[in-house]
């Protein structure tokens, strides 16, 4: 506890209690690959296609055959590369940070409102909402303990062809707060949560992924 912890709530007095439905997020966090070996080698075990279907791509890629031997070698050419995961709240689910919850409603406001001016000092739009609007929360819970996947993706640059590999989830509702002294209003927040709704959440969004609805949006004084 903070010697002023009882003056956050004066000082940031408008609070709101949001849900979202979060519908295929994926992480862009880079993974421990010892992790990521034992997941996909217990993910075989249990006859996930979609793991599978990753391991028999890559044996392909690889030029071998399907046995014991080259299992072991897809598995590990796999989890050698680099996957991007989620974070791990510490009760140990897959979890979300609250600055990026943060950090999209920035973007979120930035389009809308580019050329505007804020309050009392006139800040910029991105400045003000980085000044005026948080999310108290750290670590964001997404309710499951393990990925529903990795996503392997054809990159193509300048340099060549790659992958990447990214775990992701389905259906997650994450759930938080966000508080702020400024009093925006509700068409205002509304607009905002709508094109934060399309850019999305987590990685990969320019490719149409992490999309989301708010499905609570409370005032909470």
């Amino acid at each position: 506890m903070g010697v002023f912890d009882q003056y956050d709530p004066i000082q940031y007095n408008i609070r709101y209690a949001a849900t979202l439905h979060v519908f295929d997020p994926h992480g862009g966090i880079p993974q421990d690959p010892k992790i990521i070996e034992g997941w996909l080698r217990s993910k075989f075990s249990d006859s996930d296609e979609l793991v599978q279907e990753m391991v028999m791509r890559t044996l392909e890629e690889l030029g071998k055959p399907l046995d014991d031997e080259h299992l072991e070698d897809a598995i590990e050419s796999i989890s050698a590369k680099r996957v991007n995961g989620f974070y791990r709240a510490p009760d140990g689910q897959l979890a979300i940070r609250g600055r990026h919850i943060k950090a999209g409603i920035k973007e979120a406001a930035n389009i809308l409102w580019a050329k505007d001016r804020w309050g009392p000092t006139n800040k910029g739009t991105r400045s003000f909402f980085a000044e005026h609007v948080f999310i108290p929360e750290d670590f964001i819970p997404l309710g499951v303990t393990e990925p529903a996947g990795i996503d392997q993706r054809q990159v193509n640059t300048f340099r060549g062809t790659s992958f990447n590999y990214e775990e992701y989830v389905l259906d997650v509702y994450p759930e938080f707060t966000v508080i702020t002294d400024h009093e925006f209003t509700d068409e205002q927040w509304g607009r905002l949560w709508v094109v934060f709704q399309r850019n999305g959440l987590g990685a990969s969004r320019s490719q149409g992924f992490g999309t989301f609805e708010v499905i609570k949006w409370d005032r909470l004084n």
